[in-house]
């Protein structure tokens, strides 16, 4: 959904299909496993434009069209791995690092409007794109995910555990909540950064 006007489009459609757009959420990544000498061009402008740039312009067309209806909700997904680094993930790493700043730099900016800009810093959790980096690994899913377990205090997340998260910054519960970026990682940043990686 690159070219001009997309972003504009699936508003406008969400708005047709349901009378109006109340929350947005951006739940959209990719991951390139590489380290800064192995991150080739293409690695780091596919990052970029799905990880940082497809979450502005889309919320850029939702708030506008929030800005309109008197307020809104806007959720994005990131990382852990937005809030401290891990080696081989350079690409990664920085682009959900631009989610984390952008959330609270647009959360400034859309505040007088009535609308709320939130992250979800997920931890672990048993995605398909976490199952695919254990693949690469050349472990099984299973053994793949008891080793990140053992490392996380609490347990591997599920995505029930991360839709509970946004479900929540979204709703009216949090309506004094905005500009946050809400750890779910079953306690890994309370270790510490060296405990808590998304390594699958």
């Amino acid at each position: 959904m690159a070219h001009s006007g997309a972003w504009d489009t699936v508003v406008e459609q969400t708005r047709r299909r349901y009378g109006a757009l109340d929350v947005l959420v951006n739940n959209t990544a990719v991951h390139h496993r590489f380290g800064t000498l192995e991150t080739g061009d293409e690695h780091w402008l596919e990052t970029m434009s799905v990880n940082v740039n497809a979450v502005f312009f889309l919320s850029r067309a939702a708030a506008i069209a929030m800005k309109a209806r008197g307020g809104g909700s806007i959720v994005n997904i990131a990382s852990q791995l937005g809030l401290y680094a891990h080696a081989g993930k350079v690409s990664y790493c920085t682009s959900k690092a631009a989610v984390v700043q952008m959330t609270r730099a647009m959360a400034l900016d859309v505040a007088p409007h009535g609308i709320r800009v939130n992250a979800v810093c997920a931890g672990i959790t048993r995605t398909e794109m976490v199952e695919q980096g254990i693949r690469e690994r050349g472990e099984t899913v299973d053994a793949g995910l008891r080793r990140l377990g053992a490392r996380t205090p609490g347990r591997v997340a599920v995505p029930d555990d991360i839709a509970g998260a946004a479900l929540f910054l979204a709703s009216g519960a949090a309506s004094y909540i905005t500009g946050a970026c809400l750890s779910v990682d079953g306690g890994n940043a309370a270790s510490g950064p060296s405990a808590g990686t998304l390594d699958g």
